[in-house]
């Protein structure tokens, strides 16, 4: 199944892709080859650490490719859906990059969805498979898809990661340690070419259900690597991820993606409280990581601050909604890392404060633009441009903002 056959589907025109080629914003390459060039420079440096478990470069390039090999031998070719409710777990990124190297298209569910939600994005994209934890937080997923199962025929396969599994499902475990011989040659058959869609991020509509925002190989490589450039990524930098990964914010703003496309290491977290997180700030020297608002407030105010070094921490990236310039000005005091505001969609924009800027636009702005190819406008309710000073609407587009 390719791109093309994806309903509601606008490619880039021709044109406009073409210029985003010349100019170099788009490499041509799809994320499973980028992932193996950083697997390559990376080596034995740590790429992953997720509580005591120390996963280099070598070992998350080798397990990605071994399950992809395994998802190939399932049946799970080029264009087919994976609905994907993983949480801050190594299987996330060794599951998300095997299917980018089939060409088969993550649906990245959030943790906290239920029947309703899952129900929704599994018939709505006809995914032939989920994937998700055993349990989570006191809840059993494999229990709620299999209620959802009867009614939504194109699923074929439950991918599950966790112990002691339940009779029926695929362990996510067990296509780790070597390839599937089988699908090793379905897997070689079935690269995606880099102008396809490789995933669908998920985003909130009136109606209460997600909609899906598909990425492209293209436009999401340049989203991450120009925000980590924008956020002075490098070889050095330890970034904690206790929000979702599949969230847009930390899987590639810059994100999980983006570290790892510099060399750097992903620490993952099961949650972003001052009591699970600043033990592992301490321990693996975190550089950076994302907040929403409310988490940074948390951090403010928490009196284990006292108790736990977190000097190491450099750049706090706070985004997903308006954050106080009080609270933003208390940060560097406090917490001793420079605020970097984010504001973002799913569908592409992303605007940055940068580190340098004066402190009136670190706490008063949410940034701007990244890239030099994003067009937008304001306009009013007419379509015409907004007067300075005067609300509008947002019109935005470029290289990884989708049409």
């Amino acid at each position: 199944m390719s791109t093309e056959t994806l309903e509601g589907y606008v490619p880039y025109p021709a044109q406009v892709a073409e210029d985003y080629r010349r100019k170099g914003y788009w490499k041509g390459r799809t994320l499973g080859e980028h992932f193996d060039d950083w697997v390559s420079r990376g080596g034995e440096r740590v790429a992953v650490v997720a509580g005591d478990e120390r996963i280099s470069y070598r070992e998350l390039g080798a397990r990605a490719t071994n399950v992809a090999t395994h998802l190939a031998a399932l049946g799970i070719g080029r264009g087919e859906r994976v609905v994907m409710q993983l949480n801050n777990v190594p299987e996330f990124l060794y599951l998300a990059f095997g299917l980018f190297k089939i060409g088969a298209l993550p649906v990245l569910a959030l943790p906290a969805h239920r029947e309703t939600e899952i129900r929704y994005l599994i018939e709505f994209s006809g995914a032939i498979a989920y994937a998700a934890p055993l349990e989570f937080r006191g809840f059993n997923y494999v229990d709620m898809v299999r209620k959802i199962a009867p009614g939504t025929p194109s699923l074929k396969h439950l991918l599950i990661a966790g112990d002691k599994l339940p009779p029926g499902v695929q362990s996510i475990g067990n296509m780790l340690s070597q390839p599937d011989p089988r699908g090793a040659v379905l897997a070689e058959r079935q690269r995606p070419s880099s102008s396809d869609v490789a995933f669908f991020l998920l985003s909130g509509g009136t109606t209460g259900l997600p909609k899906l925002i598909p990425r492209t190989h293209d436009d999401y490589e340049y989203n991450f690597a120009l925000a980590a450039d924008v956020s002075g990524v490098s070889a050095d930098s330890v970034y904690l991820i206790a929000l979702p990964i599949s969230h847009n914010f930390p899987l590639g703003s810059p994100g999980a993606f983006g570290v790892l496309s510099r060399g750097g290491r992903v620490v993952l977290a099961a949650s972003p409280s001052p009591e699970t997180a600043f033990p592992v700030v301490e321990r693996e020297r975190v550089t950076m990581t994302a907040h929403v608002p409310a988490v940074t407030i948390q951090w403010l105010a928490s009196p284990l601050r006292e108790k736990y070094n977190l000097s190491w921490l450099r750049l706090l990236q706070v985004g997903g909604s308006r954050l106080s310039a009080e609270v933003a000005a208390r940060i560097k005091p406090l917490l001793g890392a420079t605020v970097q505001q984010v504001y973002g969609m799913a569908e592409g924009l992303l605007n940055f404060t940068h580190v340098n800027d004066p402190e009136e636009v670190l706490y008063n702005t949410q940034g701007r633009p990244m890239s030099p190819a994003d067009e937008i406008r304001i306009v009013d309710w007419n379509g015409d441009p907004a007067a300075p000073d005067e609300p509008g609407e947002l019109l935005t587009r470029g290289p990884y903002t989708i049409r």
